[in-house]
C-alpha cells in the first residue's frame, strides 16, 4: 500500500489544482470576449463540470480562505451565465440536466449569502434567471435540487430567498442600485411569481421568514429608482405587487397585511405614478387598494396599524385619476371605521364614536363608555 499512498500525495497534484483555478479565470475571460467557438462548449462542459463539482465538494480541505472560495464561486457563476447565455438550446438543456448542477448552485448561494459577496450574488442571480428554476415550464426536479443544496428543506430555501432580497435592497429610503435591481429580479421573477403559488409549504415558510417585510422595503427602494436600458425596476415591482394581491386575498392574511403596512406599503402604493409605470403595475396597485385593503379593515389589527400609517401616507400622496378616486374612497372608509370603537365592558359592547369613550388609565388599551 505504501506505493499507492506515495503516488497519491504527489505535490504535483496540488500544483495542478492551482493551475486549474487560474485556468477557470482565463476561460471566463475568453468566453466573455467571445473568443471560444460555441461549438467548443460541448467538449468544454464535461471538463468544466467535473472540476467545479470536485472543487465544490472539497473546498473546505483546500488551503483557501473564505474570500478565495467566494471569488472562485463567482468565477463559476459568471462562467455558467456566459455558457447558458451563448449556448444553443441543446447545449443549454445539457447543462441544466447535468446531475447535481442545481445542488451545486444551492451550495454556492449559501456561501455567497453568508459572505455577503455582491459580485457573486449578482452572477448567481443571472444564472437563476436563465435557468428559470421554479417556473411552471421547467422540471420540478430543478427546484428540489436547489433546495437540497440550500440546506434540504423549504425553510432553508425560504431563508435564502428572504436574505437575498434583504441584501439586494437593504435601505427603503435610498434608490435601489442597478446591481441590486438585477439581483432582485433574478430571484423574484420565478421563485416568487410562480414557485410559491405551486408549493404551499414553500409559501408558508417564506411568509414566516419575513418575506412581506423584505419585499415591502424592496418596493420602497425600487419606487425611488429610475428605469434604464440596463435594468427596469418595474419588472420586479409588478411581480411583487401581484404577489401581494394574491397573498392578501388568502384566509388569515391580516398578519401579513399588518407587516406590509408597518413596513411602508401605503407610502409605496400611493407614491406618484411614473410615466414609465406599466399597465400591469398599475393594475396590481389598484387591485390592492380597491380589493385587499378595504376587505382587511374588518380586522382590528389592521385598523390599529392603519391609524398609525394612514396619515403620513395621506400627506405624501400625490395622485390623480383612478388612483385619486380609489384613494379617497379608502381614506373615507378607514376614517369612518377608525373613528368608531366598541365599549370593552363585557356587559356593554355598544359602538360609539371614540370621543365618547374613556381609555382605561391602568392598561391604556381598553375603552369604556363614560357612563360605566
Amino acid at each position: 500500500m505504501i506505493p499507492v499512498v506515495y503516488a497519491n500525495i504527489d505535490p504535483a497534484v496540488t500544483e495542478r489544482i492551482r493551475r486549474t483555478l487560474v485556468a477557470f479565470r482565463l476561460l471566463r475571460t475568453l468566453v466573455m470576449d467571445e473568443l471560444v467557438p460555441k461549438a467548443a462548449f460541448v467538449d468544454l462542459w464535461p471538463r468544466i463540470w467535473s472540476w467545479t463539482e470536485f472543487l465544490d465538494a472539497h473546498f473546505e480541505h483546500l488551503p483557501l480562505s473564505p474570500a478565495d472560495i467566494s471569488s472562485q464561486y463567482t468565477v463559476y457563476m459568471e462562467l455558467y451565465r456566459l455558457l447558458l447565455l451563448n449556448a444553443d438550446a441543446d447545449m443549454g438543456a445539457s447543462i441544466l440536466e447535468t446531475p447535481g448542477f442545481f445542488v451545486m448552485l444551492g451550495r454556492a448561494w449559501s456561501h455567497l449569502l453568508r459572505m455577503e459577496h455582491t459580485c457573486g450574488l449578482h452572477a448567481f442571480s443571472a444564472v437563476l434567471a436563465l435557468t428559470k428554476v421554479g417556473s411552471n415550464t421547467t422540471d420540478a426536479a430543478y427546484l428540489r435540487e436547489l433546495t437540497l443544496g440550500a440546506g434540504g428543506s423549504w425553510t432553508d430555501l425560504a431563508s435564502h430567498v428572504v436574505s437575498h432580497i434583504r441584501q439586494a435592497c437593504p435601505d427603503p429610503n435610498s434608490p435601489a442600485t442597478p446591481a441590486g435591481i438585477l439581483r432582485l429580479t433574478g430571484v423574484v421573477y420565478y421563485l416568487i411569481s410562480e414557485a410559491l403559488i405551486s408549493y404551499f409549504d414553500f409559501r408558508e415558510s417564506l411568509l414566516e421568514h419575513g418575506l412581506v417585510t423584505a419585499l415591502t422595503i424592496a418596493c420602497r427602494a425600487l419606487r425611488k429608482s429610475t428605469p434604464s436600458e440596463e435594468c427596469d425596476p418595474n419588472v420586479s415591482l409588478q411581480v411583487i405587487f401581484g404577489f401581494f394581491w394574491r397573498c392578501f386575498g388568502q384566509p388569515g392574511s391580516q398578519k401579513w397585511i399588518v407587516q406590509a403596512i408597518r413596513s411602508g406599503l401605503l407610502l409605496t402604493l400611493f407614491s406618484i405614478p411614473f410615466p414609465t409605470d406599466t399597465e400591469e403595475l398599475t393594475k396590481w396597485r389598484l387591485r390592492i387598494l380597491e380589493e385587499n385593503l378595504p376587505a382587511s379593515t374588518v380586522y382590528f389589527s389592521v385598523l390599529s396599524q392603519l391609524r398609525v400609517s394612514l396619515d403620513p401616507a395621506d400627506r405624501a400622496a400625490r395622485l390623480e385619476g383612478s388612483y385619486l378616486e380609489s384613494w379617497l374612497r379608502f381614506v373615507e372608509l378607514t376614517g369612518a371605521l377608525t373613528s368608531l370603537r366598541a365599549c370593552d365592558h363585557l356587559e356593554c359592547g355598544k359602538i360609539h364614536n371614540k370621543h365618547r369613550l374613556r381609555r382605561c388609565a391602568r392598561c391604556l388599551t381598553s375603552f369604556y363608555c363614560s357612563r360605566l
